[in-house]
């Protein structure tokens, strides 16, 4: 699998002024939900999913979910979460420029 395009939705989307960045880190989620679904979806059909940590997995991932939306909601300006997505960015710019992806 690869990485989906949501590393590159959200720089572009910002790029191009489509909306703010609280709104469009609400719409990468919304990308990577859907990617991952399909993803999941594709795996299971060829027997690729370990059933076992599956549900495990799901509750951490809704916790942090949870916690991620009050604190981008509530709790962080919008200047930090630029600059939160700003070395977000930053690191994967390196990770895939330096060729350690994976």
């Amino acid at each position: 699998m690869g990485i989906g395009g949501g590393v590159f939705l959200g720089p572009v989307l910002l790029l191009i002024g489509f909306a703010s960045p609280k709104n469009i880190a609400g719409i990468c989620s919304a990308f990577v939900l859907v990617n991952s679904v399909v993803g999941l979806l594709s795996h299971s059909l060829q027997g690729r999913v370990d059933l076992s940590v599956l549900f495990f997995l799901g509750l951490v991932v809704f916790a942090g979910a949870q916690v991620g939306s009050f604190l981008g909601t509530r709790k962080f300006s919008p200047l930090l979460l630029q600059r939160i997505f700003a070395f977000i960015l930053l690191a994967v710019s390196l990770k895939l420029g330096i060729g350690i992806s994976g």
